[in-house]
C-alpha cells in the first residue's frame, strides 16, 4: 500500500513528516494573496480559479489511480494537501484594503457595518475585540466587503461577538493616508444593527463574577493574575508583572495551553473520568476562554491522545503532530501562522520525544532530576529560533528558570482554582497568594541579569530551515526510540 512501511524514509513517514510546512506553506501563500485583495468580485474569481483547480487535481488523481505509479501518487497527494491549504486559507476572506478604494467608499457611502467576531483580546483598562467591515452602505444600496479591523473599548461588557454595529464612514479617513491595521472605537458606534450572542454575553458575566469572586480572597494584583490564568485575559493585568515573565522567558504561563488544561481534567477526574465527558467540559472552557490558539492546540491534542487510547493504537510522533494542526487549521486557519500557535506546537513536539524516553526509564532520579531538565532544555532549543525571528532577543536562562517556575505555578493555580470553590479560613487563597508572590519575587531578581540576554533578529528563512532540522531531528529520535525500545516494554503506549 502507499502508506506501509516501517523504515524510516517510508512513505507514510514523509507524508506526515511534510504536511504541517505544506499546511504552513499553503497557509502563508493564502495569507499572501489576501494582502493582495482589495474587491470581493476578485476574491470570488480567484477563489473560484483555486477550487477548480483542486478539483481538477482531485478528479485526474482518481481517473488515473490505477496507472499511476505509486511516486506519482505519493506526489499527487502532497499537491493536493498543499493546494488544499492555500484555498481554505484563502476563503477565509480577511481581504486588504487600498488607499484609494478605502477613500472612494467614503465618498459614495456615508456609513459602514462592522460585524464583530468572537476572538478578543483584553488588556488593561481596555478590550479589543475582532471584526469585519462587512458593507459600505448609503441606507439604500450595499457594497460588500470584508475588511479586518480591531474593535477597542473600554469594558469588555461594551462588545459582545456577532454584533452588528453601524459607523460613519468618516471616521475610516486617516487610514486612506495610513494605510494600517484599521482600528475603531466603540464611541464612534452611530447604530447597533444586532446584538451579541447570548452565549458572549454569558460569557461576560461569568467573567465578572469570577473577577469580582477573586476580589474577596485576593489582593488586586494576584486577582487580576489568576483571572488572566484562567480566562486568558489581560483586562485587569499588572503590565510591570507581566513585563517581568516576558524578559525572563515565562511568559507561556500565562497564555491557556496544554497545562491548564492538564488542571481542569485533574480536578474533573475528582467526579468522573469519562473521556467524552472531560472533553465536552474541555470544549466549553474552550468556548469560555474566547477559542484561543494555544488552548486550541491543547483540546485537539486531547483530543487525538484519547482515541488513541480508545482504539488502543500506538502513536507515532509524525502521526500525531499532523493531526494536531491539521485540526487547528481547520477551525482557526487565518491563526495557523500565529506566534503562539508555533510555540505551542513546539513544546508538544518536545514533550512527546521525552515522554517516548522517560517511559521507558525506571530511575527515580532519572525521572524526578533529569527527565525535567532535560524537558526545559529541548523545549527551549526548539523554540529559539521562533524567539529570535519573533522577538528579536531571548534569554539564555530561561531553561532553568522554568524547571522552577513551572512547578510552582503549577502549584500557585491548583489552590487557585481550588479556591473559588471551597476556601475554609482563606487557607488556599493564602497559600496560592505566597506562590504568586515567591514566583514575583524570583522572576524579578533574575530578570536583572542582563548579561543572559541575547539580541539577534534572525530571518525568517533561517528561522524556517532550522525549524525543519529540528523537527526532523525528533522525528528520528521518536523513530529511534521506538525500535532501541520496542521488545523492553511491549504495550507501554496502552496504559
Amino acid at each position: 500500500m502507499l502508506l506501509s512501511g516501517k523504515d524510516f524514509f517510508s512513505r507514510s513517514r514523509i507524508l506526515m513528516f511534510l504536511l504541517p510546512f505544506l499546511i504552513f506553506l499553503g497557509a502563508f501563500i493564502g495569507s499572501y494573496l489576501l494582502k493582495k485583495t482589495y474587491e470581493m468580485s476578485f476574491f470570488f474569481k480567484v477563489s473560484f480559479f483555486l477550487l477548480l483547480l483542486l478539483i481538477l487535481l482531485f478528479v485526474v488523481i482518481l481517473i488515473f489511480f490505477e496507472k499511476t505509479g505509486k511516486s506519482i501518487l505519493f506526489i499527487s497527494i502532497l499537491l493536493i494537501i498543499f493546494l488544499f491549504s492555500i484555498v481554505y486559507r484563502y476563503i477565509q476572506a480577511d481581504i486588504n484594503y487600498k488607499p484609494e478604494i478605502l477613500s472612494s467608499l467614503i465618498e459614495k457611502y456615508p456609513y459602514f457595518i462592522a460585524q464583530v467576531t468572537d476572538y478578543q483580546g483584553e488588556y488593561e483598562k481596555y478590550s479589543k475585540s475582532a471584526g469585519f467591515i462587512i458593507s459600505f452602505t448609503d441606507g439604500i444600496t450595499f457594497y460588500s466587503t470584508r475588511i479586518p479591523v480591531n474593535i477597542y473599548c473600554d469594558s469588555l461588557s461594551n462588545v459582545s461577538s456577532d454584533q452588528l454595529l453601524v459607523f460613519k464612514s468618516s471616521i475610516l479617513k486617516r487610514y486612506c493616508i495610513t494605510g494600517g491595521k484599521i482600528s475603531i472605537n466603540r464611541t464612534d458606534i452611530f447604530k447597533i444593527l444586532k446584538q451579541g450572542s447570548k452565549f458572549g454575553k454569558l460569557r461576560v458575566k461569568i467573567k465578572e463574577k469570577l473577577y469580582n469572586g477573586l476580589l474577596k480572597y485576593y489582593d488586586r494584583w494576584n486577582a487580576a493574575s489568576i483571572y488572566a490564568i484562567i480566562t486568558g485575559s489581560k483586562q485587569f493585568a499588572y503590565q510591570p508583572l507581566f513585563e517581568l515573565y516576558r524578559k525572563t522567558g515565562t511568559s507561556h504561563l500565562y497564555a491557556l495551553s496544554g497545562q491548564h488544561l492538564g488542571i481542569l481534567i485533574l480536578i474533573l477526574g475528582i467526579f468522573s473520568k469519562n473521556p467524552i465527558f472531560l472533553l465536552l467540559c474541555s470544549f466549553f472552557y474552550l468556548a469560555f476562554a474566547g477559542w484561543q490558539v494555544s488552548f486550541l492546540r491543547a483540546f485537539f491534542s486531547l483530543f487525538v491522545a484519547y482515541v488513541i487510547r480508545y482504539f488502543n493504537l500506538k502513536p507515532k510522533f509524525e502521526n500525531s503532530i499532523a493531526l494536531v494542526i491539521f485540526f487547528v487549521f481547520l477551525a482557526q486557519p487565518d491563526q495557523i501562522l500565529s506566534i503562539s500557535l508555533l510555540l505551542s506546537i513546539t513544546a508538544i513536539a518536545s514533550l512527546f520525544i521525552i515522554y517516548q524516553y522517560s517511559e521507558y526509564q525506571s530511575s527515580k532520579i532519572i525521572k524526578s532530576i533529569f527527565i525535567p531538565i532535560l524537558t526545559s532544555l529541548d523545549i527551549f532549543i526548539f523554540q529559539l529560533p521562533l524567539l529570535l525571528a519573533f522577538f528579536g532577543n531571548v534569554n539564555l536562562l530561561t531553561p532553568l528558570i522554568n524547571i522552577f517556575a513551572i512547578p510552582l505555578f503549577t502549584v500557585a493555580l491548583y489552590f487557585a482554582i481550588l479556591s473559588l470553590f471551597i476556601n475554609p479560613f482563606r487557607i488556599f487563597s493564602v497559600i496560592s497568594s505566597g506562590f504568586f508572590d515567591l514566583i514575583s519575587i524570583m522572576l524579578a531578581k533574575l530578570s536583572t541579569f542582563e548579561f543572559s540576554v541575547i539580541e539577534y533578529n534572525m530571518p525568517e528563512i533561517i528561522c524556517f530551515i532550522l525549524m525543519l532540522i529540528l523537527y526532523f531531528i525528533h522525528s528520528f529520535l521518536s523513530f529511534y526510540l521506538d525500535r532501541k525500545y520496542r521488545f523492553l516494554k511491549p504495550g507501554i503506549y496502552k496504559s
